[in-house]
């Protein structure tokens, strides 16, 4: 006992003296040519108005925007590629400092020169730009750095007066600024001046106390300095250099109102106590519009200062290899790297608790041995909330109390039975340590650890039925979690319970807080069980899209801080709300790092040897929403810049495009979406690029919107941005009012043309349907004469009957074939009267059988229309000789439809040349063609028999309307 005492103290005293002092610094992005630069050679960074950061190298100029460089040269329009400053006036114009001394301004996406800027003179001078300085009455002056003279731009206007090469207005020339039209102060290092345009001394004093000075330009302001610190304006000392200050030269000053910025031959220093970027020259620092701090260097590229810097650490070289544990309590962070070396970091310095190879190197026949039983995954390790650390091995198992005190003691357990080799994991309970295998859990009971006898380990029943343990948590009352390959199971007295509620879910990695479980799949899914504990769990599911998902890290019992083979994201739990999960946009965090643990404030990130601390409240922070700037509105033939209410003629809608820029300078990426309508409503659809393209749009008015986010934040407001698209000559009111005159006499004439052709036409029917209605008339009265011509040679007493019965047939004939239309009933006794004088002539010789049947007698009809087909049958129907001639005559009137069948023997000497249809049939064919649109006439000559079959809808008449002058 007292000897493993001894031990123990000696080891204390050692590891007391045993520690590595580490440097602080601060997490910096660097900016390289490897990143886009055209130079690693910096001038000066400018912030312009629109929020743009301008970089100004010795091989052209940078229009950043947070999220990519856009790169000018002279190829682009720029007056030369060696650009030392840049100094925007109050008309939005860019005006740079160029090293041959031309001027040059950039205003709306085009570079001004002399060449396409008229007022923008060739330089006389063959030396740079020195001092571009914006007055108060928004001209500007320039001068270069020969001091031969000043050179005052108002509008478009550019005036000069030449300087004299004076001792002090020629070599010591700091700045000059407008006082009035024809007064000018100059600032030399030692005096001042107020000279006219003729360079004569209206008065002149010396700086206070004698001073001599340089100056300093930042974006908006300058500074005076000395040896001794910064003057304001009237040379009130606002900070007196340190001694490292006071002995370097001096490139830049800024000041963010709480600190000093100063850029030097010899790094960055912050006020007089911080020194950063040793070794480096500083030419320039700003903050854009996050409060980020950007720095310049003459050689190095550009850096980038989180603005919490003071809360972020990072330590450099506190460890080599990698780390295999680590846990934060309290104040003091322990970790172990993978040479099985325990370490307390704290106030910047890595005490080395435990030497392993000192301890046990001896027990090992050389260090390849050592080096293989020390590899990944051969023991256990953690430490409990009583500053105990343990370390669980197959062959050396040992304890470290009081790890955050000066006097560690070391205790070491003698070999058990169970020979773990392949210990995963350590968690501690209550009063339990869970030992976490590939196939088996154990438990170990605190408070039965004895130092002096093997450690007492129980194995856990059903732990595993196949597979392997997967992911392991401990839930708020101390009990272990843990999911296999079949299910998620809870440990209740050494047995391992399946959690039903879980069904088939998998953890490969788990934690619990609270209500909650949150693990991640095999299949790359997060999953969030709420109630976990109930028998109906919820389960929201929130798959990796374009990234995989690693690790869990609790930060407290609401959030998690989950790892990825990306960005870093956190997941927000509460009992009343949805969880969420965001996107960490710190530049800060180092990406994929080697462990990362917590304590209740900070969160440490481990990674090739470097320490980075970062308060957890910092994790939280969300960056400002994108800005849109609208560029440049392109058509097909002009490029145009945009201004609010553009209006842009018909003849160049086809393809238009619309360029924007986004910038956030606090986004590692952003997301676009644009909307263009012609009302109120929005369309957002995704946006690959910088430009909008439309084409073959019409006429009208319309709203481009566009929105932005991050990848851990909420969209912008809409940009909004209007433009018109004139209406053709062809949409114009004056147009339609042409064309509707033009149209309207084009249809009066054609209707005009159609009226008199209409009326030609009718009139020629007319006289064609009068020609027709002639040409039977005649026939019909030959007929009839020579009946009564047979009847007066035999003296008959019959004749003056059949002379009545014609001159009933001629009156019908008189008055009613003028007529359009006559009742059916008239047709009807017509036709009767006509058929008794053919009787008459031929009662011996012919059989005839009539049928007909009327629904409606005072139905019309175009009169005469039927006379001839009945006409007809007589004339080729009855032969010279006595024979079996017969008619049979039907004629049906049925809901004013009329149906005529005439069926008539054929007598051979009868057939003309017009065949047995002879003038009648075609001539009423024709005139149903001209009188009714529906009708159907048809005949037939088989077996002797002649068929005449003829439909009228009576309703059909239509075709041609006959005047009634006749009477």
């Amino acid at each position: 006992m007292a000897k493993f005492q001894t031990r123990s103290i000696i080891l204390g005293v050692l590891l007391t003296f045993s520690y590595t002092l580490v440097g602080r610094n601060f997490p910096l992005q660097h900016f390289t040519t490897e990143n886009d630069l055209p130079s690693n050679t910096i001038y000066r960074l400018y912030y312009d108005s629109k929020g743009f950061l301008w970089i100004g190298t010795d091989k052209g100029i940078v229009k950043y925007n947070g999220l990519e460089f856009e790169r000018f040269t002279t190829s682009d329009g720029l007056a030369d590629n060696e650009i030392f400053s840049f100094q925007e006036d109050y008309e939005g114009r860019l005006w740079m400092s160029t090293y041959n001394g031309e001027l040059c301004f950039y205003k709306d996406g085009t570079f001004h020169t002399w060449i396409n800027t008229p007022y923008l003179k060739k330089s006389a001078s063959h030396s740079f730009i020195d001092c571009i300085t914006i007055e108060k009455d928004s001209s500007i002056i320039i001068l270069h750095r020969d001091k031969s003279f000043v050179l005052n731009i108002k509008g478009n206007k550019c005036n000069s007066f030449l300087l004299k090469k004076d001792k002090y207005l020629f070599n010591y020339i700091l700045h000059l600024n407008k006082i009035s039209e024809n007064r000018y102060q100059v600032i030399c290092r030692d005096q001042s001046f107020i000279i006219d345009t003729v360079c004569n001394v209206i008065a002149n004093s010396l700086h206070r106390n004698n001073e001599s000075f340089l100056v300093s330009f930042d974006t908006y302001k300058k500074y005076f300095f000395s040896a001794k610190g910064i003057y304001s304006n009237n040379q009130e000392l606002q900070m007196k250099f340190g001694k490292a200050l006071a002995t370097l030269f001096i490139y830049s000053i800024y000041s963010d109102k709480n600190n000093w910025f100063i850029g030097t031959g010899n790094g960055l220093f912050i006020n007089n106590d911080i020194q950063i970027l040793q070794g480096n020259t500083i030419t320039s620092v700003l903050q854009d519009t996050e409060k980020k701090y950007w720095i310049s260097t003459l050689d190095n590229g550009i850096y980038c200062l989180e603005k919490n810097y003071s809360n972020t650490n990072e330590y450099n070289s506190v460890y080599t290899g990698k780390i295999k544990y680590a846990k934060a309590i309290g104040k003091y962070l322990f970790f172990t790297t993978d040479k099985s070396n325990f370490y307390r970091f704290e106030n910047g310095k890595a005490i080395l608790l435990f030497d392993y190879f000192k301890n046990f190197g001896k027990h090992f026949k050389n260090k390849n041995e050592w080096e293989f039983h020390i590899s990944p995954n051969t023991f256990g390790e953690g430490i409990d909330d009583k500053y105990r650390y343990y370390n669980i091995e197959s062959n050396f198992s040992f304890i470290i109390d009081k790890i955050n005190s000066n006097t560690p003691a070391v205790h070491v357990f003698e070999k058990g039975k169970f020979l773990y080799t392949n210990i995963k994991e350590l968690l501690f309970g209550r009063d339990t340590i869970y030992i976490r295998t590939p196939d088996s859990i154990s438990i170990i009971a605190q408070s039965k650890v004895n130092p002096h006898q093997s450690l007492k380990i129980y194995k856990v029943r059903n732990a595993i039925k196949r597979g392997r343990v997967f992911g392991v948590a401990l839930a708020p009352d101390n009990t272990l979690w843990y999911s296999s390959a079949d299910n998620v199971n809870k440990i209740i007295s050494l047995t391992a319970v399946p959690q039903k509620q879980f069904g088939s879910i998998i953890f490969k990695w788990m934690q619990i807080a609270g209500i909650y479980v949150v693990g991640i799949t095999p299949n790359n899914q997060l999953l969030i069980c709420r109630n976990f504990e109930n028998k109906n769990i919820s389960v929201e599911s929130i798959a990796g899209e374009n990234f995989v998902w690693d690790k869990l890290y609790k930060l407290n019992d609401t959030t998690f801080l989950v790892s990825t083979n990306s960005l870093y994201r956190l997941l927000s739990l509460h009992t009343n709300t949805k969880p969420v999960i965001r996107v960490i946009e710190n530049n800060s965090l180092p990406m994929l790092a080697e462990y990362i643990c917590s304590n209740d404030s900070i969160c440490f990130f481990f990674k090739k040897g470097t320490i980075t601390c970062i308060p957890i409240n910092d994790l939280f922070i969300q960056h400002q929403a994108p800005v849109i700037f609208f560029n440049t509105f392109k058509t097909r033939n002009n490029t145009y810049p945009i201004k609010n209410e553009m209006v842009i003629r018909y003849n160049e809608s086809k393809n238009i495009s619309i360029s924007f820029s986004p910038f956030s300078f606090g986004s590692k990426s952003i997301i676009c979406e644009y909307s263009i309508s012609k009302d109120s409503t929005d369309y957002w659809r995704p946006l690959n690029n910088n430009e909008i393209n439309l084409f073959d749009a019409g006429y009208g008015d319309y709203v481009v919107k566009v929105k932005a986010k991050t990848l851990s934040g909420d969209f912008s407001p809409p940009y909004v941005f209007s433009f018109t698209i004139s209406k053709p000559f062809w949409a114009t009111w004056w147009f339609f009012m042409l064309v509707g005159l033009a149209v309207g006499g084009i249809i009066f004439y054609i209707i005009r043309i159609n009226q008199k052709r209409v009326a030609r036409e009718k009139n020629y029917l007319e006289k064609e349907l009068s020609a027709l209605r002639l040409q039977m008339n005649p026939h019909f009265l030959f007929n009839t004469l020579n009946s009564i011509y047979s009847l007066s040679k035999i003296k008959s007493s019959r004749t003056p009957d059949v002379v009545h019965k014609l001159s009933e047939m001629l009156r019908y004939v008189t008055y009613k074939s003028g007529k359009p239309l006559t009742t059916i009933s008239e047709e009807m006794e017509m036709i009767d009267t006509y058929m008794e004088l053919q009787m008459v002539r031929f009662e011996s010789k012919v059989t005839i059988k009539k049928d007909i049947s009327i629904d409606e007698p005072a139905t019309m009809i175009v009169p005469l229309l039927l006379l001839p087909l009945i006409e007809n049958a007589f004339k080729h129907g009855i032969g010279t000789r006595e024979d079996n001639s017969f008619i049979h005559i039907s004629i049906v009137l049925k809901q004013k439809i009329l149906r005529m069948e005439v069926r008539n023997s054929i007598a051979p000497e009868s057939v003309t040349e017009e065949g047995y249809e002879g003038l009648g049939i075609p001539n009423t064919r024709r005139q149903l063609a001209l009188l009714y649109k529906e009708y159907e006439l048809t005949t037939s000559d088989s077996t002797g028999i002649f068929v005449l079959e003829l439909m009228i809808n009576t309703n059909s008449y239509a075709r041609i309307k006959l005047s009634d002058s006749r009477r």
